[in-house]
């Protein structure tokens, strides 16, 4: 009996660990499957987060094969002890291939180091060399979030420029508007997947940390956990129109009200600066130009209530917000903390962007602007 037990829990153990690895590839191959779109003109910016996903997966995979190896021959084990049959067996192993996977990462990771040394304070540079090395992987994220959301921005701006020159029609411009949504939302939802792998990895490292050290979770974690970042807007896309600077892409009419029947105070050249007081309703505007105040149609301004041709900049975290004195693995939860604002932050800045080209583009704008010339 002893031997077959030996025997039955070596070959879990081996199958628990394959059994995690096919779980990787075939997520692996699911995430390259859904967002790999070689004609998407940002395809190049998304292939690095596609990486980053599959890397950060893999990651967790390793640390969590250790952990669900244990917990597969810890089912088998007691099952075998207990006279079972082949059949039991197999069912302890699968049961506590799951419960080991998600209880047994971080014990799994501190057993293997263990391998390595037994001194605690060995143990914990290991580990913060493995948390360092996560650390540069979402540095990279970050950088590659950004340059994915930028690319995004650059082709709405691009998008307007040509509807405004007359390159492309407005039916034209709103089928296009509606690809770049579809792919922004995707954007979204493969940062979001990233986001989930790096907090889990993170969690793995510190109960680790929490365990080389004899401390509770929390004290490793610290008060970076709540750390919430501050953000930038930069007078770019999502800022809407109120107390804003502008232009107008026409020749336009300054009214003394918000009616096309209101008197005309004067007439407004493409690319004059006109100052956005306020919001009137109904589609106009309180304005100023030069020295003089008046009514303006909201739909003859730039896009967004920017000036024509000018392009945006998305908001960022505020730097000056950062805390300080972080160990290696607090330093990760603050890194995660900032991506995860700054894709929210600019996801939203986006949308509203393409909210009000899309408002812009509705098939009753042309009429509005023949009422406020």
């Amino acid at each position: 009996m002893g031997h077959s037990t030996t025997a039955g829990t070596a070959f879990c153990r081996r199958a628990a660990v394959v059994g995690v690895g096919m779980l990787m590839l075939v997520s692996c191959a699911n995430t390259a499957a859904r967002f790999n779109d070689p004609t998407d003109v940002c395809n190049a910016q998304r292939q690095p987060l596609i990486r980053a996903k599959e890397q950060f997966s893999e990651s967790i995979v390793a640390t969590a094969g250790i952990g669900a190896a244990a917990g597969a021959a810890a089912g088998a084990g007691i099952a075998l002890a207990a006279g079972g049959s082949t059949g039991e067996v197999i069912a302890g192993a699968v049961i506590g291939l799951v419960a080991g996977a998600a209880a047994g990462a971080a014990a799994g990771y501190v057993s293997e180091l263990e391998q390595q040394t037994q001194d605690r304070q060995e143990l914990l540079q290991l580990v913060n060399r493995d948390v360092a090395a996560d650390g540069q992987r979402i540095g990279a994220f970050s950088s590659t979030v950004i340059s994915l959301n930028n690319c995004r921005a650059q082709q709405l701006v691009q998008l307007r420029s040509q509807y405004e020159s007359g390159a492309i029609d407005a039916a034209t411009a709103r089928a296009r508007l509606a690809g770049i949504r579809a792919n922004v939302q995707e954007d979204n939802d493969l940062v979001r997947e990233v986001l989930s792998e790096v907090s889990e990895r993170t969690d793995d490292y510190i109960e680790a940390s929490a365990t080389v050290q004899g401390l509770e979770a929390d004290i490793v974690r610290g008060r970076y956990d709540a750390y919430t970042p501050s953000v930038t807007n930069r007078g770019g896309f999502g800022s809407g129109t109120t107390g804003g600077a502008t232009t107008v892409r026409t020749i336009a009419n300054l009214r003394a009200g918000p009616t096309t029947t209101s008197a005309v105070l004067g007439v407004v050249q493409p690319g004059q600066p006109v100052q956005i007081l306020g919001d009137a309703g109904g589609g106009w505007s309180q304005v100023q130009v030069g020295g003089q105040q008046g009514y303006m149609a909201s739909s003859l301004f730039g896009i967004g209530g920017r000036p024509a041709g000018q392009q945006a900049l998305l908001p960022v975290v505020n730097a000056s917000s950062r805390p300080t004195g972080a160990t290696p693995v607090q330093e990760n939860l603050i890194q995660t903390a900032e991506v995860r604002v700054t894709q929210d932050a600019q996801f939203d800045a986006l949308n509203a962007e393409m909210d009000a080209l899309e408002a812009f583009l509705a098939p009753s704008g042309s009429e509005r602007d023949e009422e406020a010339i």
